[in-house]
């Protein structure tokens, strides 16, 4: 919600192919309230052992964010700008490249907050407004429609 502000709407489309409980793909559609528009793929019928199985993609006005395999590889381009800015962990720092080790860390982060009388790294509130949206990408694949956020309380 950071990137281009807060998501205003969403709509959604939701299959389960495999038969396995529940829906293991899922598409969004989101409106911010800025008039961005983004979308979210994501599935669990796929396999992480396929090459760039997990890639987020962000494009604005002043350039694009790439990353792959959550913590392989960030490519940033700025526009106009021909020369891509890459990070990607090397190859001892296997720590970097550890994805389940991002929750230690944030975990870590969260104590240390906590008892230095901090407010924690993410605020509960971001998790409310996340399962707002959850909740309003539900509503909208059983009802067949777009559901504006502000309809979730």
């Amino acid at each position: 919600m950071h990137t281009v502000g807060e998501i205003e709407s969403v709509s959604a489309e939701m299959t389960d192919m495999t038969g396995k409980q529940g829906y293991g793909t899922v598409l969004l559609a989101l409106r911010f309230k800025s008039g961005a528009l983004g979308s979210i793929l994501a599935s669990y019928d796929s396999s992480y052992a396929y090459p760039s199985a997990n890639t987020l993609e962000i494009n604005g006005t002043k350039g694009r964010v790439f990353l792959e395999d959550t913590v392989k590889r960030m490519v940033f381009n700025a526009v106009d700008d021909p020369v891509s800015h890459v990070w990607q962990s090397h190859y001892f720092n296997d720590e970097a490249r550890y994805f389940a080790g991002t929750l230690d860390r944030h975990v870590a982060d969260m104590i240390r907050a906590f008892r230095q009388g901090e407010p924690p790294p993410v605020p509960a509130q971001q998790g409310y407004e996340v399962l707002r949206v959850s909740y309003a990408a539900i509503r909208a694949f059983e009802e067949g429609r777009r559901v504006p956020i502000a309809e979730i309380v």
